[in-house]
């Protein structure tokens, strides 16, 4: 596998048995073990004032450099992803954030959320669904406004893009809709510098 394309997805990203394993998982249905959410009133991070009402929802963190994150339970849930990069021909660099979102169903009508990209710096995004669910996510052109992709959840898919490219995820209506997002760079095969990501 390799990534040519500024937004490539890919289904069955990894075994049914991994799948089924991280979704119970982070469900809490495996006895013994309960996942953490932390409550967060702003699913973005973005302060919209057109939007007096932002996304609510839940998240862990998993890592992050300069955090006081230190459980190494939730750090070793993201070696199987590690391994998945690695398999889409990319040279690893480092991890910027890599974190858990989950968004519960809240009407008949799926909401898109305020566009955003996660950091200010060159990146890759690698975002995984854990489960099948409703709630696109939707990438924009540079002005924020015009929609040029949509990705629908589903199980065992994963959408990998250039993280330049401005996007929001949306509310589910049906179920929990539970999302891994990991930031990372590259480095370029030829040189240790950090890999220009395919053009927008």
């Amino acid at each position: 596998m390799n990534i040519k394309e500024p937004i490539t997805f890919y289904d069955n990203i990894m075994p049914l048995r991994h799948q089924n394993f991280t979704e119970n998982l982070l469900l809490s249905n495996i006895k013994g073990l309960s996942f953490p959410y932390y409550y967060t009133g702003n699913l973005t991070g973005v302060n919209d004032p057109s939007n007096p009402t932002p996304e609510r929802g839940f998240g862990t963190l998993l890592y992050a450099p300069n955090s006081n994150v230190k459980n190494d339970f939730l750090f070793q849930l993201l070696t199987p992803f590690y391994s998945l990069i690695n398999q889409l021909d990319l040279f690893l660099y480092q991890i910027s954030n890599s974190r858990v979102f989950l968004q519960l169903p809240s009407s008949n009508t799926s909401k898109i959320l305020v566009p955003h990209t996660d950091q200010k710096d060159p990146h890759l995004v690698f975002l995984y669904y854990v489960n099948d669910s409703d709630g696109d996510t939707v990438f924009y052109a540079q002005d924020r406004k015009t929609e040029i992709k949509r990705v629908s959840p589903k199980k065992g898919r994963a959408v990998i893009f250039n993280g330049e490219i401005p996007h929001s995820g949306s509310t589910p209506t049906k179920n929990e809709r539970l999302t891994i997002n990991i930031n990372f760079t590259t480095l370029d095969e030829n040189s240790i510098q950090i890999k220009k990501y395919p053009p927008i």
